[in-house]
């Protein structure tokens, strides 16, 4: 190990960053950093700064990290032994990218280092990594498929100027990282409030989407087609007298859906469907018809997505 003014280096490399990159994500590029080189071999650089035989001097526009430029100074010297430009994918999280600049930096160090050692045993999801060409992108390996929970208000309007049904529904849709396309599932409930009856509806759909946007942008939209089974109550009732009947009806929809990220793990989502299901239904009291259900109507869908 190299010495500076005769005392042992505290670390091999100490990394420094702007002071207004958050402490999660500067963490990061030290933890990939130290699972290429060991325990005790890497720092956040400091003030006053620790005794180390490399500097690496991250600097970028942002913390999120879009572009990145990394220079790597040994000992005191002030002009850089190595520098490398990188540029991040869109689709990649914050803390993908600090962990790809701290795997780069390990790599560099090992390159530079008259006495390498040779790096421990790879620690998932980071792998240590050789010195990388100008413009290559290193990044953590992501989960294979996104488990995404939806629980969402509507309303639902049917053709003929019937009365709206108030409800609610919970989906949850499955999403492979390297494909905008994905499966879903949703059960729901809905009533129309009338004068003399009282409709009561369940409703589960099961289909498949396509995803507009990486997945982990901001702003995103989906498109999904589903088959729909929906299991009418229908009611009515007088003074002294009631009767309830239920009926099943089956179709499909095609619906739409706009995403906005509140952080990485809770998306706002408000969307729209168009239904058809058959057979059209009616309600009739003493040979009066009181309602009417199409086959047609449309959803009006807001909530929140979870995303573990």
């Amino acid at each position: 190990m190299a010495t500076t003014a005769g005392a042992a280096l505290a670390v091999l490399v100490s990394i420094r960053v702007a002071p207004d990159v958050p402490g999660d994500l500067s963490s990061a590029a030290v933890r990939s950093c130290v699972a290429a080189l060991g325990e005790g071999r890497c720092e956040l650089e400091s003030v006053p700064s620790v005794p180390s035989e490399f500097h690496a001097v991250v600097t970028s526009t942002s913390s999120d990290l879009e572009e990145a430029r990394v220079e790597l100074r040994h000992g005191d010297e002030k002009t850089p032994v190595e520098t490398r430009e990188l540029k991040f994918a869109t689709e990649d999280a914050p803390r993908e990218r600090w962990a790809s600049v701290g795997v780069l930096i390990a790599a560099l160090v090992v390159a530079r280092s008259r006495e390498p050692e040779a790096p421990p045993p790879p620690r998932p999801p980071v792998k240590p990594a050789q010195a990388l060409p100008r413009e290559k992108v290193l990044r953590a390996v992501p989960a294979p498929v996104s488990l995404r929970i939806d629980a969402r208000a509507f309303v639902a309007r049917r053709t003929g100027g019937s009365s709206p049904e108030w409800g609610g529904a919970l989906g949850a849709s499955m999403l492979p990282r390297d494909s905008p396309w994905f499966g879903a599932f949703s059960i729901g409930a809905a009533r129309r409030f009338g004068e003399v009856t009282k409709l009561d509806w369940l409703s589960s759909t099961l289909g498949v989407g396509f995803r507009l946007g990486g997945p982990a942008a901001r702003v995103a939209a989906e498109l999904r087609a589903a088959a729909v089974g929906e299991y009418w109550l229908l009611g009515a009732s007088e003074p002294g007298r009631s009767e309830h009947e239920g009926r099943f009806r089956a179709g499909g929809l095609l619906g739409a859906d706009a995403l906005l990220a509140l952080t990485q793990s809770w998306i706002l989502s408000v969307g729209v469907q168009g239904l058809w299901v058959e057979p059209r239904l009616r309600v009739e009291v003493e040979g009066h018809v009181m309602e009417r259900i199409p086959e047609y109507g449309a959803l009006f869908l807001a909530g929140l997505r979870f995303v573990p």
